[in-house]
């Protein structure tokens, strides 16, 4: 049970177990640890990262990761790769995604995972693969993908960002993060006294902390 003040009331769980939270912000790319590959196609192009802000290719900060399309023969697959993560239990991959050109160009946008290998492209296996819903790509503005890692529970992983394209469209992520999906608080009560009141919740995640924001009816959420 927690007392305070009677307002209104929204939670939040405290999550302590973040593995990766990656902006793209360092001075040098790819961030430490990072790999950037390919699959010997179209070498003039590469992930590096972009500032351009005021074309709305960056979700937060000054910078944002980037691969741009070009023009091959076969496919160019570029290959932007995790350090070694370790998922934590109900764990999950999030991350802000965008393209650049409105409508299909072709581009397959593709995450991968492997359980033995940062480098060896063969180890890997799709994550999310088409028709994936939960992957599709919008001009703007960006969109988080959340994508759950729960089949890999406490297993310590590399995380592949790839796009397939032979003159399609760019692919721009900021803000990677793999942490522990956040549970909603249920059976949410509160029992009202004359200076306080008693709140009371079900909470089935491994938190155990939670932070309270309290104030008249109808206040913004902070």
């Amino acid at each position: 049970m927690k007392k305070l003040l009677l307002f209104f009331m929204s939670f939040f769980a405290y999550l302590g177990y973040g593995q990766i939270s990656e902006g793209f912000e360092g001075a040098t790319f790819p961030p430490s640890g990072w790999h950037v590959g390919d699959n010997g196609i179209g070498l003039t192009r590469s992930w590096t990262t972009t500032t351009a802000t005021g074309l709305g290719w960056v979700h937060a900060g000054a910078k944002s990761a980037i691969i741009n399309k070009e023009n091959v023969t076969g496919i160019a697959e570029d290959w932007l790769v995790t350090p070694l993560v370790n998922v934590p239990v109900n764990g999950q991959l999030s991350f802000f995604a965008r393209s650049i050109a409105d409508g299909e160009q072709g581009s397959v946008y593709k995450v991968k995972i492997s359980t033995t290998s940062q480098t060896d492209q063969t180890s890997f296996v799709d994550i999310v693969t088409p028709p994936y819903t939960e992957l599709d790509i919008i001009n703007a503005p960006f969109e988080q993908k959340i994508i759950p890692l729960t089949a890999y529970d406490e297993t310590s992983v590399y995380i592949a960002f790839v796009m397939e394209n032979d003159n399609g469209d760019a692919w721009i992520i900021d803000n990677v993060n793999v942490d522990e999906q956040c549970f909603a608080p249920t059976n949410v009560n509160s029992i009202p006294l004359s200076t306080s009141a008693e709140l009371s919740w079900t909470f089935t995640g491994s938190t155990t902390q939670f932070e309270i924001e309290y104030g008249p009816a109808g206040f913004v959420q902070g």
